[in-house]
């Protein structure tokens, strides 16, 4: 009977080490992500944001983003993220694909679409003002309410129709693409 319960820890010993050592080697390829929950932390991290600036992240199903600003919206930050193509295994969670300060982001409203993920990203530093996108899809219209005095990050399905952001003058605010 003790040579059975041997046998049993050594073959669960070894298996939670062979586990733990698969693990470790899809963290250090980079094939395990960050988990939707923690975009804002890890954006901090990675970026080195101060603890008194805000931070916006908006999540789709293939690509995140996220804005960081400055208390009185003097300076900030963006990232990107999108998660890796599902043929790969264990692949899971966000991977950071771009990020730091555009001109479009902070006079305009920059979309992004990265590798021809199915979603764009906007993100802006809200100088126009916008509190409001219209989603025309042809068939019906939505409206996202946004504040005016506030930067954001908002991820949509390119599906969805045309978004047309308008600020609170209820002129049409420019969307610049970034590439």
């Amino acid at each position: 009977m003790k040579d059975k319960l041997r046998i049993l820890l050594r073959i669960a010993l070894v298996l939670l080490l062979v586990c733990g050592v698969t693990v470790g080697v899809l963290y250090a390829n980079r094939d395990i992500g960050i988990p939707t929950d923690q975009l804002e932390q890890a954006m901090r991290e990675s970026q080195d944001i101060p603890d008194d600036w805000t931070v916006q992240t908006s999540a789709g199903d293939t690509t995140a983003a996220g804005i960081a600003y400055a208390p009185n919206h003097s300076d900030y930050v963006f990232a990107l993220y999108i998660d890796r193509d599902t043929h790969r295994f264990f692949t899971t969670g966000w991977f950071f694909t771009m990020g730091g300060s555009l001109f479009e982001i902070s006079d305009f409203v920059a979309a992004f679409t990265v590798n021809d993920r199915p979603e764009t990203a906007y993100i802006s530093m809200n100088a126009e003002k916008i509190d409001r996108a219209v989603i025309d899809s042809g068939i019906e219209t939505r409206t996202i309410e946004l504040d005016s005095t506030q930067p954001f990050a908002l991820v949509l399905p390119r599906s969805s129709g045309s978004v047309t952001f308008y600020g609170a003058d209820g002129q049409p605010a420019e969307v610049r693409i970034v590439r």
